[in-house]
């Protein structure tokens, strides 16, 4: 039986390359979120080129003053400001509860694939969109990702999501989306429902009967 709305209220990262991109990454971001919107697939989208006001930006005016601090010498100050950033967007990561990751062979990336490890270190589901095609990809990318979750164009990633959406597509137990347990205030009762629905091992519901004092 289908049930609509799997994905509502959770939290997606767009990963991919800024710096070295042509339109700063910019394009396919725009494109998926829109699209994610017209499915009326209702997720939160942390978008990196449109981070809140008084996040770490990664403008146009950003990457000017990135590439000033390299031009004139100002390792110190450059190391600071990217440190800045790195941690911001990785905090990102931390926050979602999947990334979206888009890979182009052709371009230097190495801040994407540090978010990509650390979703996958956070055993978060990671879909990839390949500018190209999977046969594109680097061999080692495939020890992370799942071959089924790799998408030649934002079109089949976005077909993907209305399927876990409207639950063609099972979750797996990578899908922890603890969105709604935020929102609320945690009873022993609770927090044992959701132990044993979400992470089944023993353990845990033994642990959380012992933190709420349960027999």
């Amino acid at each position: 039986m289908r049930s609509n709305d799997k994905l509502k209220n959770a939290v997606v990262y767009l990963a991919g390359p800024i710096d070295n991109a042509t339109d700063l990454g910019r394009g396919w971001r725009q494109e998926i979120t829109h699209k994610i919107k017209q499915s009326n697939i209702q997720l939160k989208v942390l978008d990196p080129t449109q981070k809140p006001h008084d996040a770490m930006s990664e403008t146009s005016e950003e990457q000017i003053k990135i590439r000033q601090l390299k031009q004139t010498g100002q390792w110190d100050a450059l190391v600071k400001f990217m440190k800045r950033l790195r941690r911001t967007d990785l905090r990102f990561v931390d926050l979602s509860d999947f990334i979206i990751l888009y890979l182009d062979p052709t371009v230097h990336m190495v801040g994407s694939y540090n978010e990509m490890f650390v979703a996958e270190q956070q055993q978060k589901p990671i879909l990839a969109i390949v500018n190209g095609t999977k046969a594109d990809l680097s061999s080692w990318l495939f020890a992370t990702l799942k071959p089924s979750e790799i998408f030649e164009s934002v079109d089949e990633c976005v077909a993907y999501l209305r399927c876990i959406n409207d639950g063609t597509i099972e979750l797996d137990d990578r899908w922890l989306l603890i969105r709604d347990y935020l929102n609320q205030e945690p009873t022993a009762m609770d927090m044992e429902t959701f132990y044993k629905n979400v992470y089944q091992p023993a353990k845990f519901l033994d642990e959380c009967r012992n933190i709420n004092g349960a027999e």
